[in-house]
């Protein structure tokens, strides 16, 4: 029973992407092509540039660094667009609305989180009190519940992914530019995780990996939007 739910779930996926619109814009690539080489830059910098005083690569040892600032500014800026994407859609179509509404909410909390650090004192405090402390760090390479609650963003957003990929894959390369950010978010997670005691080599990889994450984001919302208005210009 569950192989032929399988099967259907997946002649689905190959339908749906046979079938969905071509929309290989190329000023779309170049600029995304652009955004990037912008990020890497930007992170270039960051390691170099400090407050004087500071050590190498504070940046991105800070969680109130250049790394963290723009990383919630982006996070912001795919909430956004999410939000708009779902008020753009046909209000028949309630399974891409519902998944325009999921991503923005969950980037609404990842954006907050950034700012006000929800899953460090969450962490720090399951920490203080020992929770599951022999369960669980005894036997895993993880040592801290901040690390955990991290990974488990990613546990929990890769089924929501799966159940809405037939959905999503019908928005030209939204599902690509997700599926590379989550492989960044994968990056940055089993960075901060694994890799104890941290060094500055590890701090940087983990924050880089961190801000495409975001960046990979927004690129995925902004070519969903763009397919929106498309749309939307050839209905009228």
């Amino acid at each position: 029973m569950k192989n032929v739910i399988f099967q259907r779930y997946l002649k689905k996926i190959q339908s749906t992407y046979k079938n969905r619109p071509n929309s290989s814009e190329w000023e779309f690539f170049l600029i995304s092509s652009v955004f990037l080489i912008i990020i890497f830059a930007f992170i270039s910098f960051s390691v170099f540039i400090r407050p004087e005083g500071y050590r190498f690569a504070h940046n991105f040892y800070s969680e109130d660094g250049s790394i963290t600032i723009l990383s919630v500014t982006l996070l912001a800026i795919a909430s956004f667009l999410s939000y708009v994407c779902f008020f753009m859609k046909p209000s028949n179509l309630k399974h891409q609305r519902l998944f325009f509404l999921i991503i923005a909410l969950a980037l609404t909390f990842l954006a907050l989180d950034e700012i006000l650090h929800f899953h460090e004192k969450f962490g720090d405090y399951l920490d203080s009190i020992g929770f599951m402390k022999k369960a669980i760090f005894s036997r895993t390479s993880i040592r801290r519940w901040n690390d955990l609650l991290i990974v488990l963003y990613g546990v929990v957003s890769l089924p929501v992914l799966i159940g809405f990929l037939p959905i999503a894959i019908r928005i030209p390369y939204i599902v690509e530019y997700f599926l590379i950010g989550f492989f960044c978010f994968a990056v940055h997670t089993l960075t901060d995780a694994f890799i104890e005691p941290p060094t500055t080599f590890s701090y940087i990889i983990e924050e880089s990996a961190k801000l495409f994450t975001s960046a990979f984001l927004v690129l995925g919302l902004i070519s969903a939007l763009l397919f929106l208005i498309n749309s939307k210009t050839k209905e009228a």
